[in-house]
């Protein structure tokens, strides 16, 4: 009996168990660390001295629009890349950040065929470094399409102006790099997240299994408690030698069909219902509850009147109550064998969950 206490009584943990299970998994990437404003400041310090870089070397002042629109453009993939929401960047930012790092780098990389100096080459691997790191944002399609294009520049890049295979090793290794770092970074994180997902999952399960456990203790013990309540007083009786005469077996047989409803059909319970078998079963009526325990319905109101009203109709014989499957028509069916005379009927059960 306790078993099939611990066991009903445990179905709603179950259902806790999964739903913990499914929050947790709810865990993905976040942010990757990129959306801490601690991170936004770091980038743009770094945009700040290479920009003072650019300006102290002399190629501002005198270079027109371009070179302040390519420092604009990587200090706008910075910005892009630190987006404060905590989740892989949206493809509309993605793109734009994709487009700064390009406009940027391709500025950069055509300073640099009449100017090898950093603040030119500086131009080109910024940026790289923004589209790589995209990439450990969650965003790996985007970040890898757009360092696969600067590759594929520089290398079109070099074959037009014929660099020395040095100038192209110096100007190639930055975007190579940070796209594989950037792949390496990604697996990691996710390796990381996958890591802490089963932990968090297995603790969760452990809470709702340990939840669930001591809410199935609890209501066994109240089921043993309510038991208890009505076989208390026959067996303290049967023990102190009470005779064995007609009404006693009657009250001994009355407790334990009590108890046996209660455990065979606990939702045909109530308070109503019980009483009304009690007097049926004190005439003599042979009162059955037949039934698959389901502890998550309860009759309604309604239908205890109306089943409490027909018990009461009945003198003598035979009363077969029957609780359906949920779903099928007639939740409750009721056969009453007056001598002979058998009568069936059902209740709509209209309220089975109240």
């Amino acid at each position: 009996m306790r078993d099939r206490l611990l066991a009903g009584a445990g179905q709603p943990g179950v259902a806790a168990v999964a739903a913990v299970s499914a929050s947790a998994s709810a865990l993905d990437l976040g942010g990757s660390g990129f959306e801490r404003g601690t991170t936004r400041a770091i980038l743009v310090l770094v945009w700040l001295s290479g920009a003072a870089h650019g300006f102290l070397v002399g190629r501002l002042p005198g270079d027109g629009i371009f070179l302040p629109v390519a420092y604009g453009a990587a200090l706008g993939a910075a910005l892009l890349l630190t987006d404060r929401r905590p989740r892989p960047l949206p493809w509309t930012s993605a793109a734009a950040l994709g487009a700064c790092v390009l406009t940027s780098s391709v500025i950069g990389l055509f300073q640099f065929t009449y100017s090898e100096e950093y603040a030119s080459l500086w131009l080109l691997q910024f940026p790289t470094y923004m589209a790589a790191m995209m990439i450990a944002r969650g965003n790996p399609w985007f970040g890898g399409i757009t360092c696969l294009i600067i590759v594929l520049l520089t290398f079109a890049w070099a074959w037009d102006v014929s660099a020395d295979p040095t100038t192209v090793a110096r100007v190639i290794t930055n975007p190579v790099v940070g796209v594989i770092v950037g792949y390496v970074w990604l697996r990691g994180i996710r390796y990381f997240v996958r890591r802490e997902r089963r932990a968090r999952d297995a603790t969760a399960q452990a809470e709702a299994r340990s939840d669930a456990a001591s809410a199935a203790a609890a209501a066994a013990a109240r089921e043993l408690d309510e038991v208890a309540a009505v076989t208390r007083s026959p067996l303290e009786d049967l023990a102190a030698g009470r005779e064995l005469d007609a009404e006693f077996r009657l009250e001994l047989a009355m407790a334990e069909a009590r108890v046996r409803d209660r455990l065979l059909v606990p939702q045909l319970r109530h308070p109503g219902v019980e009483e009304a078998i009690g007097r049926a079963r004190t005439r003599r009526v042979d009162v059955v509850l037949l039934g698959e325990p389901d502890p998550s319905r309860r009759i309604s109101d309604e239908d205890a009147a109306a089943l409490g009203s027909l018990l009461d109709t009945v003198g003598s014989g035979r009363v077969v109550v029957r609780s359906t499957p949920p779903g099928r028509p007639g939740a409750i069916t009721v056969v009453v064998d007056r001598d002979g005379v058998v009568e069936r009927m059902s209740l709509a059960s209209r309220n089975p969950h109240q």
